[in-house]
């Protein structure tokens, strides 16, 4: 499903000084439009600061004074939705606490504060009910969202009205002062107590509506008050996904799940594919398969050799691979002590679950329960099914007599070929890419096949880098789509490495002006997956401070479950090597998010036309 980027503003507005704070607003709404952020939420009154009215009467602004209008209009330069805070006029008493919300240089509406604390009813009048003003439910076409302000965290009935309203995500503009003498004061105590706030009751209030809560909050120091900070992202069980580690200035970036997604049909990612055309064995040498050159500006198609595929990148590119190295998976024995027989593909090795532990596809699986035992090789490697996963595979324990189970799954496993090939394969190292070292996938990440070690080195002599990371490949691979709506389906995670030495190199090509080239499906999955965790939670202030960029990828070490599907927003690839993927499969979704459904399918058409060989062992296409 896609996911929207969202910035929670922890910043100082300093009291009456609406110039300043305009500009600092300006400047965040220029970074969350760097990082394609879909939303900016600023905390209470960052406009105008939290004033006391009656020392600060410059500081009450209109409904329409031109600062008010400056920032709607900064919604449009930026292109993004933002919501803003101040204190406005009212002229039938003490002024309201308004939150302005504003998408692509036009207004949406405010919502002006309901729940006004007992010491400060005389400063502030508190909003009625009247939708006019008091509207919490905004219909933004991704994720509709309602907002509520500061003291609004004890009013439990408007987070509840925000759900039926159709809200998804609720905002918590706040600007929780810290009173008292200055010099002596505990930050860290303002901090965690407005935190023991929010995780009490906004995590309550999310869990009992199935809503996320999201918190931007002032921070630092102003003339006469202190603001602890503090930016949440609660979900709809109440968990804690995201916060700022302490009260300094920066940006918390989050994301959350679009609404419900336009229906995407399955049968629109289908195809007619002779049989005669899916590749048997592998082609020799490697990179003499043919390459299909896929602009996506213009629509052109070109017919290459893939040994040529230098000629389409850039000295200062660098192509991004995965070394992941196919294990002997298939396992074929007898199940104890019946002798029954019994096969074993292996998808991912489990060390959360302990030692030796891996998730499998058995046949025949209705039979095999907990507590069977298998033998392969005349004993010289065993298993005991240990439990089923919802997935319907089998988490299983493999023993070894010598206890040596990697020594003894090479000597009796076999390299697991896909269901469609049905010829032998003469040399198992010709399913294995040439820089293949970490072993740990059910399947071979088949773009990459293609390349020589010759090839790997005249495209470095031309300035063109190559970087590795790891994804080992399991079970979705052999999973088809079964929902009707490709939306609706969800896949498993699996495993990725990319190292900081790899990361720092990533972001110093994007950063140098040079193209970033994912070979394969899986290599998207890897920079995709780390550009996330790059915005997700990042509120270094170096990072987000005005003139600084941040980080495009960061280190990750860890599981993906990231699912492209058209809509999706990539920031780390622009360049896609692939090879010809089945129909209405998860793959030709992926790459119909990158280049656009139409126009894979055309070229899919062309390549069936000029008689392209299709899928792992096939030709390859190349999206620029």
């Amino acid at each position: 499903m896609t996911e929207l980027l969202i910035g929670l503003a922890q910043m100082r507005c300093e009291k009456g000084d609406v110039a300043a704070n305009l500009a600092a607003t300006e400047d965040a709404l220029r970074q969350g439009a760097e990082r394609g952020a879909a939303i900016m939420c600023f905390p209470e009154a960052n406009l105008t600061g939290y004033v006391d009215p009656t020392v600060y009467p410059e500081a009450i602004l209109r409904a329409d004074d031109p600062a008010i209008a400056r920032f709607i209009a900064m919604t449009g330069t930026y292109h993004l939705t933002a919501l803003a805070g101040f204190i406005e006029v009212n002229p039938g008493g003490p002024p309201f606490i308004t939150q302005v919300v504003a998408r692509d240089g036009a207004l949406l509406g405010r919502y002006r504060k309901r729940t006004i604390p007992d010491e400060e009813a005389h400063l502030f009048t508190p909003a009625t009910t009247t939708p006019a003003t008091t509207s919490g439910v905004f219909a933004h076409p991704a994720v509709p969202f309602g907002v509520a302000i500061c003291a609004d965290i004890d009013n439990e009935p408007l987070f509840a009205e925000h759900a039926r309203g159709g809200a998804r995500l609720v905002f918590e503009a706040a600007a929780p002062g810290l009173y008292g003498d200055q010099a002596t004061r505990d930050w860290r105590a303002g901090f965690e107590w407005w935190r023991g706030e929010c995780q009490t009751k906004l995590a309550r209030y999310a869990r009992a509506n199935g809503i996320y809560i999201a918190v931007a909050t002032q921070a630092g120091r102003t003339r006469d008050e202190d603001f602890p900070g503090g930016g949440y992202l609660f979900g709809p069980d109440g968990a804690c996904l995201a916060a700022t580690e302490d009260w300094h200035e920066g940006i918390l970036w989050v994301t959350v799940p679009t609404a419900v997604a336009s229906p995407m049909p399955l049968a629109d990612f289908n195809y007619h594919l002779p049989p005669e055309l899916i590749a048997q064995t592998p082609i020799e040498p490697r990179d003499a398969s043919r390459l299909l050159v896929v602009h996506r500006a213009t629509g052109t198609l070109e017919h290459r050799t893939f040994r040529d595929i230098g000629d389409e990148l850039r000295p200062g590119d660098l192509l991004v691979a995965n070394r992941s190295r196919v294990i002997p998976a298939r396992l074929r024995g007898v199940k104890e002590p019946t002798g029954g027989a019994v096969e074993l593909l292996l998808l991912a090795i489990r060390p959360d679950l302990g030692p030796d532990h891996w998730e499998a596809l058995v046949r025949p699986g209705r039979r095999l329960r907990a507590g069977q035992r298998l033998a392969f090789g005349a004993g010289a490697l065993a298993a005991e099914v240990l439990d089923r996963t919802e997935a319907g595979s089998r988490v299983v324990r493999l023993e070894a007599p010598d206890g040596d189970v990697p020594a003894a799954l090479g000597r009796v496993g076999a390299v697991p070929l896909p269901p469609y090939i049905h010829e032998p394969l003469s040399d198992p190292e010709r399913y294995q890419t040439v820089y293949a070292r970490t072993p740990g996938s059910a399947a071979a990440p088949t773009a990459g096949l293609h390349f020589t070690p010759e090839l790997l080195a005249a495209l470095e002599a031309r300035g063109i880098g190559v970087a590795y990371v790891t994804l080992h490949i399991g079970l979705d691979t052999f999973r088809p789509i079964a929902e009707d709506d490709v939306t609706q389906h969800h896949i498993h995670s699996e495993e990725i490495d990319l190292d900081e030495a790899t990361a720092a190199r990533i972001n110093a090509t994007r950063a140098a002006g040079g193209r970033l080239v994912a070979v394969g499906t899986t290599a998207v999955r890897v920079l995709e997956s780390a550009a996330a965790r790059a915005i997700v939670g990042a509120t270094d202030v170096s990072q987000t401070s005005s003139g600084g960029r941040p980080p495009l990828v960061v280190p990750f070490r860890g599981r993906t479950s990231l699912y492209i599907v058209p809509g999706h927003r990539f920031r780390a690839v622009d360049l896609m090597l692939t090879n010809f993927h089945l129909p209405r499969s998860t793959l030709i979704v992926l790459v119909s998010a990158f280049a656009g459904r139409e126009l894979i399918l055309r070229a899919y058409a062309a390549a069936v036309a000029e008689r392209y060989r299709f899928f792992s062992f096939g030709d390859a296409m190349l999206l620029v």
